[in-house]
């Protein structure tokens, strides 16, 4: 059973953010998994990759991801059904979930609004191809 994150487990997730070429992210605790696989926390905050660091998450995009991360058991169970359920005909796409995260983009957010969110995973045998379970108005 997957217990619901306290405000301070949030917190301790917000400041382990660590820089990559996209934007914030961090690994979840193990015992949030999708179809067993770990868990990242990834806050997008540009489109084009750079040498330079990555803009901070704003203060939006950070009170979007403690709403998340409040619901997380709830979200996973969720992201799991749907990923099911667009994938009814190829069961053994469970299996094969690759690096899944909790993705807020910036970009996105900006043209679908600042509730816009995703629970994304790749396919390990398929490289180039990313599912997103949408969430968010």
């Amino acid at each position: 059973m997957r217990f619901a994150l306290d405000a301070d487990a949030i917190e301790t997730i917000l400041r382990a953010l660590q820089p990559y070429s996209y934007g914030w992210r961090h690994e979840l605790p193990v015992s949030y998994r999708f179809f067993g696989q770990s868990i990242a926390l990834s806050i997008e905050t540009r489109s084009i990759p750079g040498d330079d660091p990555a803009p901070a998450p704003t203060q939006t995009e950070l009170t979007l991801a403690r709403l998340v991360l409040a619901g997380l058991p709830e979200v996973v169970s969720r992201a799991e059904q749907e990923y099911r359920a667009y994938n009814d005909e190829f069961p053994e796409f469970a299996e094969k979930t690759r690096e899944p995260r909790l993705w807020i983009c910036r970009e996105f957010q900006e043209t679908d609004g600042p509730d816009r969110w995703a629970l994304t995973s790749g396919i390990s045998d398929a490289p180039d191809w990313t599912i997103f379970v949408e969430f968010g108005d």
